[in-house]
């Protein structure tokens, strides 16, 4: 399969855009100070756009969803236009006017934060179109999926461009009829030529694509092998002829329960009479039954947005199963922990089970360019950058999926069900969801705030705290004479240690560990440097610090 083209739609409707297009897509900068403004006419339409929406959202997706929670933030933050993690993981906040910037930089303070990221190092980008607009447009859009060449319908948060996945130019051309039905601008939307997607990734233990993985000896343990405690990413079979992944223990009910994708069982939608029954890892032995039986798999949504009983819609392809507590295996299950493979990378990686990921945490939807990973049966730990944080799609089975999640990174048969994470530390994680699907080298994966809509309570999958990250502070002079040479310390006083310490002077790699001696870099015409220092603990999890240091004759002298 050829890799995605991406086709600007037509410029028909160049002029009806021109009165609010005013600042291009690519450039990014550091906004400077500026005086907040609005007009009256700007706010009616702002509110339009918010009366139209508000209603929609409710009923459309997911209370926490990526979406969601920018719109959020737009509602308070007009020029708003998205957010997302660039090639170096540094946050990329889109505005369509200076005037807000700072305000933005606040509200996105608590999603980083949940990521491990900092909005001090927040970069800003121009962007023609507001969160919300954009929100709107692509929630009419869902009326697309009536022809049969659209496969998938998003938003791409980084070129603050509505994303529409067809078959060819002839449905390219159908869906640029309804642009005006809808007042969308044409600019607003960009095509992805795909393929269909024929079948999601449950499968016969096959590898696909020509890929080979290390199956190590008996003697060691593989996802593949006969695995107890059972732990998430473990080879799982339907008591069919098709093969899944155990994706995570799930605690809140009377049972202990644990999630996989519903393709998985027998009938997706629906519980079967007697339930289908789980086996780790092959059918057929009395041995290999975990025992447990699936009990939630709730139906498609049937009202609204081009679903009916004939093309149905979903939140996510997930469905819980019920762990037997009379059979003596029922103990022999380790809620909050994922296999942890011998080595891992974008395609995929070992099956040998070298060690544990504890859940300490959820992400309830995913940023665009943040990295995530996976651990699935077949193809082992995979991990790359989001793609996609909430695009519909069609799923290979006559169901549309809304707001699906999508990684640069490789799956195959027998992944569906894996584990999706966050890993913000070397042992400790943060589950983001289940995955279904894929093609091209990317996957797909339901997003936690989906699982909550779909099953219609929230999913606790939490089962280790973990330590808290390095709480660091530098310790020094913020006024010395010019041209002195000064020490600071970092002072660190939560994490793990060993620590390892990287120190910047204004932006310049400097040596350094847990001191720092050095001044006014040579060439740095300021008076003013800024010094910062990162802290990487032992578990992986790092935390900073930066002050300002001033040159300024009638500072105290140095001690050194």
């Amino acid at each position: 399969m050829h890799a995605p083209n991406y086709l600007p739609a037509s410029r028909a409707t160049a002029a009806a855009v021109a009165g609010f297009v005013a600042l291009g897509v690519a450039a990014c900068h550091d906004f400077g100070p500026s005086t907040p403004e609005a007009t009256t006419e700007a706010l009616t339409a702002s509110q339009q756009i918010l009366e139209l929406t508000r209603t929609e959202l409710d009923r459309a997706l997911p209370e926490r969803s990526t979406p969601r929670l920018y719109f959020d933030i737009n509602e308070t933050v007009p020029g708003f236009a998205g957010l997302y993690l660039d090639g170096d993981q540094r946050p990329v906040i889109l505005m369509t006017s200076a005037a807000r910037a700072e305000e933005a930089r606040s509200a996105v303070g608590p999603m980083l934060e949940e990521r491990g990221l900092s909005n001090a190092d927040v970069r800003f980008q121009d962007a023609d179109f507001e969160w919300r607009e954009l929100l709107r447009w692509r929630l009419q859009l869902r009326d697309a999926f009536a022809n049969d060449g659209v496969v998938s319908l998003g938003i791409d948060e980084s070129r603050n461009r509505i994303r529409i996945g067809v078959l060819d130019d002839a449905a390219q051309r159908a869906v640029g009829d309804l642009f005006a039905s809808y007042d969308i601008p044409s600019e607003a939307v960009e095509f992805e030529i795909r393929e269909r997607r024929t079948s999601r990734f449950s499968g016969a233990g096959r590898v696909g694509d020509g890929a080979t993985r290390d199956v190590s000896p008996a003697s060691t343990t593989t996802l593949a092998d006969h695995v107890r405690p059972l732990l998430g990413g473990l080879r799982i079979n339907d008591g069919g002829v098709w093969q899944c992944t155990y994706g995570a223990g799930v605690d809140g009910f009377p049972q202990p329960m644990f999630v996989t994708a519903s393709h998985c069982a027998f009938d997706e939608g629906a519980v079967t009479t007697p339930p289908f029954e789980f086996f780790q890892p092959e059918r057929g032995k009395t041995a290999d039954k975990i025992p447990a039986w699936e009990s939630l798999d709730p139906d498609s949504i049937v009202t609204g947005d081009g679903c009916t009983s004939l093309n149905p819609c979903r939140f996510a392809d997930a469905t819980l199963a019920e762990m037997d507590l009379s059979a003596p295996e029922s103990s022999n299950w380790a809620f909050g922990e994922i296999a942890r493979p011998a080595s891992g990378s974008q395609s995929g990686g070992s099956l040998s089970i070298a060690g544990t990921f504890y859940i300490s945490d959820r992400l309830d939807s995913p940023i665009y360019g943040q990295v995530l990973h996976k651990v699935g049966g077949t193809t082992g730990w995979s991990f790359g950058t989001v793609k996609e944080t909430c695009s519909d799609e069609t799923n290979g089975s006559g169901f549309k999926l809304f707001c699906q999640a999508r990684v640069a990174a490789g799956a195959s048969g027998g992944d569906s069900g894996a584990p999706v994470f966050d890993r913000f530390s070397t042992d400790y994680v943060k589950l983001a969801g289940i995955l279904w699907g894929g093609e091209n080298g990317d996957f797909w994966f339901s997003p936690m705030s989906n699982l909550d809509e779909h099953f219609g309570l929230p999913i606790d999958v939490a089962g280790f705290t973990a330590p808290p990250p390095p709480s660091v502070s530098i310790s020094g002079p913020t006024l010395i004479e010019p041209d002195a040479t000064c020490t600071w310390t970092a002072q660190v006083s939560t994490g793990q240690s060993p620590f390892t310490y990287d120190w910047t002077n204004h932006q310049q790699p400097v040596s350094g560990d847990e001191e720092y001696t050095g001044g006014k870099l040579p060439g740095h015409t300021s008076s003013s440097f800024t010094l910062t220092v990162e802290v990487e603990d032992n578990t992986g999890q790092t935390g900073s610090d930066q002050i300002v240091v001033t040159e300024d004759a009638s500072a105290p002298p140095c001690t050194i």
